[in-house]
Parts: structure tokens; sequence; C-alpha cells
């Protein structure tokens, strides 16, 4: 786990460039933990650059692939410095999307992009493919710009490659464009600095080469996003709606016009653990030798039959497991989720090791079997897999179903949580259960993470889509053996000495 989040933090530079807010310091409201931002209630709205904001400058993403950093940001300074020092037949304002530049006129937009269009007769060509999205507002612009010489026309691999550069809001060629748009408001006078923010005015315009990038990226990003609402607007909410329809039918196009590219499968990571299997039956003989070792009575003994039988269990699960190659499977975490759970019931029962609360466990067994019987006496079919004439046995084995009552709740009136808590074990919960409960009540994150694949063409927004089961790259067995054998110390407790434990698991991590 160290050496996972070791190189997590290297992949970052450092885990505290996530800026996220530690579980600690979530508000607890009843059974949610809330957001930060959830004081902020109705009053905040969302923005998102890469569905809506970043498709209104597809000309700008493809800039980004088709030149290096400095070329393209000299272009963006004059692009923008055409804006501000208007030509006689620019309009009073002037802005970069695409939603605006269709309104404006041909000598207007050849005028303002002739410091990009002017860089070689190549990039002309590559630029005339946006006029091939029917969607794009702007469309009849660029298409002056094409000839049919290109019988690749509709070729999108540069603009796929800006768009990947592009699509993470906070990356350099996305702030890049983000400091474009800024200074864009800039030139037509939309947003003023006075006096106290003179230096902050004087980094934006001589970005990326005055202040520190620390302060003044994020300060970019920040600003540029609240003008997607700006207050000046005549109408700012239906422009940003009309923007967003447009960035949607854009999206769709590109969806309907290219393939899909699903991530390669990773080959499944073999694990051998015969070993460990042969190991685990021999264990599973030894508690069976213990078990009779300390039988004094042919009656009920629930300590005797929960402790043993509980550490049984655990270790016929791991043997089928390991026989059906659980650790490569969705089935491992289901298998890891149900040891956890008989792992922190065995160390809670041990710890109170009480006569009654051992029979507590013993009877809510029983009376699951009389419940699951008698609905099923009512059930006009019922699974294939119940034995009705079994269930019946179970229910009536320690006493008669008629006197039984039904806890409907848990076994120990407690959730897992607080038994794991009180069993000192909430550590281990907390490292286990989120997690593998996800999978063993189907929630969402394990859907996605076992049954889709992400997409990784950019011109598609990276999506999920269906694909065969992924096999799992982690090995679950190692913590199935571990939580086991803390089963097996419990037992030894309870009933010394009993010294087998499952060992040369670790050799195939």
């Amino acid at each position: 786990m160290a050496k996972d989040l070791e190189e997590f933090d290297r992949s970052l530079g450092s885990l505290k460039n996530l800026f996220i807010t530690e579980i600690a310091k979530h508000t607890l409201e009843k059974k949610t933990l809330r957001g930060p931002f959830h004081r902020l209630g109705r009053n905040i709205s969302f923005a998102s650059w890469k569905d809506h904001a970043l498709r209104l400058y597809s000309w700008a993403a493809l800039t980004t692939a088709l030149l290096n950093r400095d070329e393209y940001l000299a272009v963006f300074r004059k692009i923008v410095s055409r804006i501000k020092y208007r030509h006689d037949n620019l309009q009073e304002e002037l802005f970069l999307d695409h939603a605006s530049l269709k309104t404006v006129s041909n000598a207007q937009f050849d005028f303002i992009f002739e410091p990009l269009l002017l860089v070689s007769e190549d990039l002309r060509s590559i630029f005339a493919r946006l006029a091939k999205l029917t969607s794009l507002p702007d469309r009849d612009h660029w298409d002056r710009y094409g000839d049919n010489s290109h019988d690749n026309a509709s070729d999108f691999s540069k603009m796929a490659a800006g768009f990947a550069q592009c699509f993470d809001h906070q990356s350099q060629q996305s702030t890049d464009i983000r400091w474009m748009i800024v200074m864009n408001y800039l030139s037509n006078g939309r947003i003023v600095f006075g006096q106290p923010m003179e230096e902050r005015f004087l980094e934006y315009v001589e970005y990326p080469n005055r202040g520190d990038m620390r302060s003044v990226r994020p300060s970019i990003r920040a600003l540029e996003i609240t003008l997607r609402g700006n207050p000046h607007e005549l109408s700012p909410e239906k422009k940003k709606k009309e923007h967003e329809e447009i960035a949607e039918r854009i999206w769709d196009e590109l969806y309907a016009g290219t393939n899909c590219m699903p991530l390669d499968m990773l080959a499944p990571k073999v694990f051998d653990y015969r070993e460990v299997a042969v190991k685990a039956i021999e264990v599973y003989k030894s508690l069976i030798a213990n078990y009779f070792d300390n039988v004094s009575t042919t009656g009920i003994d629930a300590r005797l039959d929960g402790s043993h039988g509980l550490a049984m269990y655990t270790i016929a699960l791991l043997i089928e497991g390991i026989g059906l190659s659980a650790d490569q499977r969705i089935s491992a975490k289901l298998i890891l989720r149900t040891i956890l759970e008989a792992h922190i019931n065995l160390r809670f029962l041990t710890i109170k090791d009480d006569p009654t609360i051992w029979l507590q466990y013993r009877n809510y067994g029983s009376s699951q079997a009389k419940l699951t019987f008698l609905k099923f006496l009512d059930a006009k079919e019922k699974p294939d897999y119940v034995d009705i004439q079994e269930l019946y046995q179970l229910a009536n084995e320690d006493v008669w179903l008629e006197y039984q009552d039904i806890n409907l709740g848990s076994w120990a009136n407690k959730s897992l949580r607080d038994i794991a808590i009180e069993a000192g074990l909430k550590g281990i919960y907390d490292q286990h259960y989120p997690i593998l409960s996800t999978s063993s009540h189907a929630q969402w994150s394990s859907v996605r993470e076992s049954n889709f694949t992400q997409c990784v063409n950019p011109l598609h927004r990276y999506h999920r889509i269906p694909d065969m089961p992924r096999f799992s790259q982690e090995n679950l067995i190692p913590d199935m053996c571990k939580l086991i054998n803390q089963m097996l110390e419990d037992v030894n407790k309870l009933y010394p000495p009993f010294k087998e434990r499952l060992r040369g698991y670790k050799d195939q991590t």
C-alpha cells in the first residue's frame, strides 16, 4: 500500500497537488458525509471545460497540436492584439469562440486569424478540415481555406491530438487557451484591473514570463470560468445554454463520424497457489482435529461450533477461490468480503466470550433458516438451488422452530462497523469493507471497473464503453490468508494450543 502511494505521489508531483479535502474535514449530516461545497447550497452552478467550453475553441486546441508552445502563444498574443487595436473594419467587440465568429465578416475573420493562417499553406488546409464539422457555427469561414486536393480532408487526427492535450482543464495547453480567453475579454474592455491589481494585470499581459506560475496559472483558470457566465452579457444564461448546446452537437457529430478506440485489455496475471491450497486443506484438517480434542458434550456448544465453524468456512472459501482462480475474477472481492465479515464476527465473539452472545450468534442463523423456510412455504416457486427439506432440518436442529423468534436485524443488533469497533478491528474494517462492499452490492463503481473500459479517442471525450469482463491486476489471495490467520489466532486463544497457520502466500506478491 505504501509503495502504491509513493508511485501515485510521484505521478502527480505531490499528493498535495490533488487539492482535495480529507475525510475528517467533511461534515457528517445524518448518514451523509457532506462535501466541502455543500454549504453553498443552490448558490453553486457547474461549468465543464471539456464538455462545453473547449469545443467552442476547437481551433485553439488544434493550434496546440500543430505548433510548439512558444509558437502558439505568440500566435494567440497576436490574434488578441488585433482585437485590442482594432482594424477599422472590425466590429466593436469580437470574441474568439466558434459561436461568436459566425457573425463576423470574411474580412474581419481573415484579419483576426492572419497570424495563424499565414504560418504555412499546410496549416491552412488542416484548419480547413474544421469545416467538415457541420455543427460548427463558423464552418463557412474555415471552409474558405481548403482546396479539393486533399483526399483525407475529414482526417481528425490532429484535432484529436490537440484535444488530448487540452482535455484536462488544468493542463498547460488548456491553461494557455484559457489565458487567451481572458485576454480576449481584456481586449474587448469587458474586464478592467484597478490599481491594487496592477501587478496581476501585468502578469496576465506578460504571461508566462512574469510572476509565480503557481499563482498565476490558477488565477487565470478561476477568472476564465467566471467569464462563461459573464454578468455583463445581456443574456448570460441564454448565451451559456446556447454554447453548451453547440458543444454537445459537435461532440455528437464527432462520435458519429469517428470510431471508438477501446483501451487495450491487460493480460491476466497468473498466480500459482496450488501449494497454498494444499496447506489450507492441512489447516482445515487440523481444525477438525482440534475440534474433537475439545469436544466435551454431544449437546449444543455454541462457542466450540461457532469458533471452529467460522474458521473452517473461510478456509473453504479460500480453497474454492484458488480453484476458481478467484484472484483474477470479480468473485475474489466477494470472497474476501465474506472472509472479512467472518473475521470481524469471530474477533467480537472472542473478545466478549460470553455464552449468551455465542448462543445469540448461533440462534440468529437458525432463525434465518426458519424465515427462509416459511417464505418458501407460501412461494409459488423457489430457486433451483434451495433444498426445502434441508432448510426445515436446519431451522429445527437446536429447538423446534415454533419456539423461535426471528430477528430481522443483524445477529448482534449492531452494524458490522460497530461490531468491528468493539472488536478492535476498525482499522481492518476501513481498509477493506467500503471497497469490497461495492462489489458485493453491485454498486456502479464495481460494475464500471469490471465490465466497462475506456475509449481512448479524445474526440469521444474518453467515454466509457462496454467490454468483456476485465481481469483484476491485483492479487487478493494474500489478504484472504492474512485475515484467516488472524481468525486462527482467535481459535488458538479460545482452544489452545492451535499453531497451524497458512504459509507461502507471500511468495506470489
